[in-house]
C-alpha cells in the first residue's frame, strides 16, 4: 500500500491514520519539509548512533512491496534476539522517492538495498536483501551466537546445523558458518510462510528460499 504525504511523496512504512505499531520497530525516515540545504539524517551521520539496519527502497518497486512484511517481521525477531544478547539495533526505512539525496549519498542504485551500520559508523555494509538475517547482523555488530547453548536440548535449528555440518565437507568454496546461515534463513522463512499449506503459487521470495533449502539438503 502506498501513501502520499502533504508534499506528494510516497512511503511504504508510514501510512496516515494507521497505527505506528503496525510497523514497529521499523522507523520510516520522512523527508524534511522546510530544509533548504541537504543535511545527512542524524540517524545515519551521528557519531553516537547505535547499530542500525537500513532498508533503502522505492515504493513503486514490486520487490520492495513484497519485502515489506518480511522486513518488519525480521526487525521484530532480530530486535528481541539482539536485546537478549545486550545489543541495541535500530531498524530504519528510507524511501528513495522521497529522499533522493539520502540514497545518492549512500550510493543506492537498486531496490531494495539493505545496509548495516555499526555503532557510530556512517559507512554502511551492504548485504543482499534476500539473505539478510539476524545472525549476519549480530556477527557484523560483534556478536557471534552460533556456538551458544551447546548444553541445552537440541532444537530444530541445531538439528539443521548438524545436518549442515555433515555435508559441509562437500562445499569447499563455502565455510560451515555460511552454509549454516543460509540453511537457517531458508528453513525459517519456509516455515514462517507455511509453504507446505499453500494451495496457490508461491511468491518469488518464498520459492527461492525453499529452493535454496532443498538444494542444500540435496547436496
Amino acid at each position: 500500500t502506498l501513501v502520499r504525504n502533504v508534499m506528494g511523496e510516497e512511503y511504504l512504512y508510514h501510512i496516515e491514520g494507521s497505527d505506528p505499531k503496525d510497523y514497529w520497530p521499523v522507523h520510516e525516515f520522512l523527508a524534511p519539509e522546510h530544509q533548504k540545504e541537504y543535511v545527512s539524517p542524524a540517524f545515519l551521520a551521528s557519531p553516537t548512533a547505535p547499530n542500525r539496519i537500513v532498508e533503502y527502497y522505492a515504493p513503486w518497486c514490486p520487490h520492495c512491496q513484497h519485502f515489506k512484511q518480511h522486513y518488519i517481521d525480521f526487525a521484530r525477531s532480530c530486535s528481541k534476539l539482539a536485546k537478549d544478547h545486550g545489543v541495541t539495533i535500530e531498524f530504519h526505512a528510507v524511501s528513495c522517492t522521497a529522499n533522493k539525496l539520502v540514497c545518492k549519498e549512500h550510493d543506492v542504485h537498486g531496490y531494495p538495498t539493505v545496509l548495516l551500520f555499526s555503532a557510530g559508523n556512517s559507512t554502511g555494509y551492504k548485504v543482499p536483501y534476500s539473505k539478510v538475517h539476524c545472525f549476519t547482523a549480530l556477527k557484523r555488530f560483534g556478536v557471534d551466537i552460533e556456538d551458544e547453548h551447546n548444553d541445552e536440548k537440541e532444537s530444530p535449528v541445531e538439528q539443521i546445523q548438524q545436518l549442515v555440518e555433515n555435508t559441509a565437507t562437500h562445499h569447499d568454496a563455502r565455510t560451515r558458518n555460511q552454509i549454516y546461515n543460509d540453511a537457517f534463513l531458508s528453513f525459517d522463512f519456509a516455515m514462517r510462510q507455511s509453504i507446505y499449506m499453500s494451495n496457490g503459487p508461491l511468491t518469488n521470495d518464498t520459492a527461492y528460499a525453499f529452493e535454496d533449502w532443498v538444494d542444500l539438503l540435496d547436496s
